[in-house]
């Protein structure tokens, strides 16, 4: 199933991207149709649970911080997201203080800027810092 939306992107196409409280970035189709394309939920391992916000035991750990290849990457928490120039999806990583990027061709998971420390730090790439980013927005020239 879907999970619970964090954030959603409408396509031109009518695709609409979703991330979720289960740390991962799913596509719908116009159709309808459902698929994972990057991230995955962790269960948690024997003897060990995780606390929500609230402080809901939900047998799930933390989300990760891991730039992989679809659902072998890790999120924690994804949030709002863009599409840039390129296709490629911008995911605002709101537990991992990050900007990570979803490659159109082969859903390669990398990190645009943040490093999963918080703090506030101007900087390129993994030099700057963040602190629970929530959105992001492109320029009209795609920066």
């Amino acid at each position: 199933g879907m999970g619970l939306p964090n954030g959603i992107f409408v396509l031109a196409d009518g695709t609409r991207l979703v991330t979720t409280a289960e740390d991962t970035l799913l596509l719908i189709a116009p159709s309808g149709r459902l698929a994972t394309i990057a991230g995955a939920a962790t269960e948690a391992e024997d003897g060990e649970e995780d606390e929500d916000e609230e402080g809901n035991e939900d047998g799930l750990r933390q989300g990760g911080y891991l730039n992989a290849k679809g659902t072998r990457a890790r999120f924690n928490t994804p949030r709002c997201m863009t599409v840039d120039r390129a296709g490629s999806v911008v995911v605002v990583d709101g537990g991992n203080h990050a900007l990570r990027t979803v490659s159109k061709a082969g859903a390669v998971v990398s990190t645009l800027a943040g490093n999963g420390e918080a703090g506030s730090a101007d900087g390129q790439g993994t030099d700057a810092t963040f602190n629970d980013p929530f959105d992001v927005v492109l320029a009209a020239n795609g920066d």
